[in-house]
């Protein structure tokens, strides 16, 4: 069997190790890490290789020119226009024939056992097999949820926490037989996770995956690498391929000076300086032409043909080929030295700073500023759908609100506003400054809670736009796509990835800002409009809580025709909550009303006006989905049904906006029926959410989940989703911490309080059979 080998990455993440190389030609332990992939597939009996190439491809034909020197025959193609992951293979087409091949990629370090793969294949006659990794963090990968059998049943792509199923990840190997390749269009750009599987899956082919044992880890990004660095520490059948004579955990080509302290593990390559006093190790790996000064200790790092000074401490971080370490300089955790660097006396490089290539930072100084690159020391990450808290004020700073600004301005028009204190005052203003700095085009303007703000994207037409509100010391920031919708996950990973940058070049030219007032009002008015207009009766209703949501809920029922009232015995009460997006009631006779119960009533309204599609949040009852097969109507699910579920939400309002909804529920009211007797004619919804933590790996103990569920389980697009006969329920990861989210539906609080006990305990066993393990 051929192989073609996908070679073409840049690693722009991976910046500044692959700053002037490309992603496979990264040094790994003095050799490229293609270098690696060819040895493994040497060592499985492949001897034939074509490789795909962009980025500088002259840097990998130098080297490895026609494979002879590794024992492989190479072929190369290089593309022009960028073909994507499967588009690339295609152009292979005439070096890999009618049989089937294996694909794999150039940048990944990995010691599976290859056979088995292509076994599998051939035993299951499969169109496509995927090669499957059991990881402990799966958020940055492709997750794939396969039967008993290994026949695939669902993608995931590179999830947030509260959607990852199982931990098995795509790790970009595959045999493909010739039926695949024929499914890929030619000279277009066309991708395997995007396009190619999905659609294999969606016909209905024979497409498998094989779980693989042993080690694998993609250098995506440069605490990735060094991570890999030191994982491969531990590997002795690597270690003892590169260094015959390695032995007690000291793999060396260098003769260690007695008066040099080694503490296992560590590789230290050819012709190293090690001058007396130097301590190296545990963790280390020290690059071929390296010199370690008297005195100086590098721990859990990776040193290239770099010049480490005298009484350096290095504690975690990767220096790079000619970079020079002044004497008694710090570099701290997951900081990175690039080629050529210079590191001033004295002078301390932060945890997780990037010195770029070429940078000379000063004697006693911190390496920050322009001389560097650094990420924030808690990284940013989304912790809701489109939402980021924090706490701490060590996340949302104003340097990464102006990258985020940066990342919206390439979507167009963007605006921006903020509720509470100084602390959101001054994000929103940096976000802005982010916008104009990128030549984008700002738009301040005053919605001052969570539902307006939302209602503003889609008034002012705003390609994207984010709000920060400030409650009791934390700020949270929330980002909205064109129409005011919650961005996808994909939209979340493109601002992660920028907030871990730092602020560019200004644009060729500066952005335009304005400011636009009025956004509270357009709001109510377009709220009191959702009032029947046959409904002529009056109406008293008490409003309880407070804040901006719940004055405006008071202003927008006013307009509608209502009289607001002070709670009493008999008289309806309304509360908007989460920012206005949810309704909260008190019926006449004193039954409180949850926003899954008032959704229910509500989405009644629609059937029996005769609508015959709803679109509902994911989250929305189930039961509505009964009540709409009853009335040959349909439910569109936004997370589920794509972007029809979206563009409907836009219209029926009333189902994701909490004062758009107690409008529409007032106006019924003052036709002369009662919020109890609505209630009555309604089937009972009763929802019971619980977090579990848990100490074995979320996505594992989500896979032993979705596999222990696969007979009950409806829907896998945002979460487990079981129908259980008594009920439904939905179980997700928590974004934010190693726990699981339990949301059970059922007719009556005691059956769905009994539901959430009975997968309480079935999550339990999940996390000790893994914890086992």
């Amino acid at each position: 069997m051929k192989v073609v080998i996908m070679a073409g990455g840049e690693g722009t993440r991976l910046r500044p190790i692959s700053f002037s190389r490309p992603k496979p030609m990264v040094r790994l332990y003095d050799r490229p890490v293609l270098e690696h992939i060819l040895a493994l597939l040497k060592e499985n009996g492949f001897n034939e290789a074509c490789l795909t190439l962009r980025y500088l491809p002259e840097m990998v034909t130098d080297y490895f020119g026609d494979g002879a020197k590794f024992g492989m025959k190479l072929r190369y193609r290089i593309e022009e226009q960028p073909l994507g992951t499967a588009g690339g293979v295609l152009n292979c087409r005439g070096f890999i024939g009618d049989d089937d091949v294996l694909v794999i990629s150039g940048d990944c370090v990995c010691d599976f056992d290859l056979r088995k793969i292509v076994d599998f294949h051939r035993e299951k006659n499969a169109a496509a097999t995927l090669a499957l990794y059991s990881h402990p963090n799966p958020l940055e990968y492709g997750l794939v949820v396969t039967d008993e059998n290994g026949r695939v049943r669902h993608f995931i792509e590179k999830p947030a926490w509260d959607r990852v199923l199982t931990d098995q990840i795509n790790t970009g190997i595959y045999i493909l037989s010739p039926e695949a390749l024929e499914k890929i269009p030619p000279d277009q750009q066309y991708d395997f996770g995007r396009d190619l599987f999905p659609r294999l899956l969606k016909e209905n082919a024979a497409l498998y995956g094989v779980k693989m044992e042993g080690y694998w880890c993609d250098i995506g990004s440069t605490a990735a690498y060094r991570a890999c660095c030191m994982d491969l520490l531990r590997n002795d059948a690597f270690l003892r391929r590169l260094v015959p004579g390695g032995d007690g955990g000291v793999w060396s080509f260098t003769d260690i000076p007695e008066n040099v302290s080694v503490y296992p593990p560590v590789y230290i390559g050819r012709e190293v300086t090690l001058e007396p006093g130097a301590e190296i190790g545990p963790h280390a790996v020290i690059g071929s032409g390296a010199t370690v000064r008297r005195g100086a200790a590098v721990r859990r790092s990776v040193v290239g043909r770099a010049t480490v000074g005298e009484g350096s401490r290095l504690e975690g971080a990767v220096v790079l080929d000619g970079a020079v370490i002044g004497r008694d300089a710090i570099l701290e955790e997951d900081c990175v030295v690039g080629d050529g660097a210079s590191i001033g006396e004295r002078t301390r490089v932060m945890a997780k700073a990037k010195v770029w290539t070429g940078c000379d930072v000063p004697p006693d100084t911190v390496a920050e500023g322009e001389l560097c690159r650094s990420e924030s020391l808690q990284p940013l990450m989304f912790d809701g759908p489109g939402t980021v808290t924090d706490e701490t004020g060590c996340v949302l700073t104003p340097h990464v609100c102006m990258t985020l600004g940066e990342a919206a301005a390439q979507r167009g028009r963007v605006g921006v506003s903020w509720s509470g204190g100084d602390r959101a005052r001054v994000l929103a203003e940096a976000f802005g400054c982010g916008v104009c700095a990128a030549g984008g085009e700002l738009v301040r303007f005053d919605g001052c809670f969570l539902a307006c703000a939302a209602f503003s994207a889609e008034y002012y037409r705003f390609d994207a736009a984010a709000y920060f509100e400030e409650k009791e010391g934390a700020v949270s920031l929330h980002v909205f796509g064109p129409g005011g919708m919650v961005i996808p996950r994909e939209e979340e990973r493109r601002y992660e990835a920028a907030a871990r940058g730092s602020p560019g070049r200004p644009a060729g030219r500066y952005g335009t800002a304005e400011c636009v007032t009025g956004s509270v009002e357009a709001y109510v008015a377009a709220a009191s409009r959702m009032s029947a207009p046959g409904a002529q009766g009056r109406l008293s209703v008490a409003v309880a809580g407070c804040g901006a949501e719940n004055r405006a809920l008071k202003k927008a029922l006013r307009l509608s025709g209502c009289e607001i009232v002070r709670k009493a015995r008999g008289v309806v009460t309304l509360e908007a909550t989460e920012g206005g997006k949810w309704l909260t009631a008190v019926d006449e006779e004193g039954y409180r009303l949850t926003g899954e119960r008032l959704a229910v009533i509500l989405a009644h309204f629609a059937l029996e006006k005769g609508e015959k599609a709803l679109y509902v949040p994911y989250e929305a009852p189930a039961v509505i989905e009964e009540m709409a097969e009853k009335h040959g109507a349909k439910v569109f699910r936004l997370g589920r049904d794509g972007a029809e579920a979206e563009r409907g939400l836009m219209e029926q309002k009333f189902l994701k906006d909490g004062i758009f909804a107690a409008v529409l529920l007032c106006g019924k009211l003052r036709e002369g029926v009662t919020l109890a007797s609505l209630r009555r004619a309604v089937p009972s919804v009763a929802t019971v959410t619980r977090e579990l933590p848990i100490e074995s790996e979320r996505g594992a103990v989500m896979k032993q989940l979705t596999d222990l569920c696969a007979a009950m389980t409806s829907d896998l697009s945002s979460g487990l989703r079981i129908d259980t006969g008594r009920g439904t329920v939905v179980i997700a990861p928590v974004r934010a911490r190693k726990a699981v989210r339990i949301r059970t539906e059922s007719f009556s609080e005691e059956i769905a309080a009994e539901l959430c006990a009975e997968f309480e305990e079935r999550v339990r066993r999940s996390d000790r059979r893994r914890a086992g393990a």
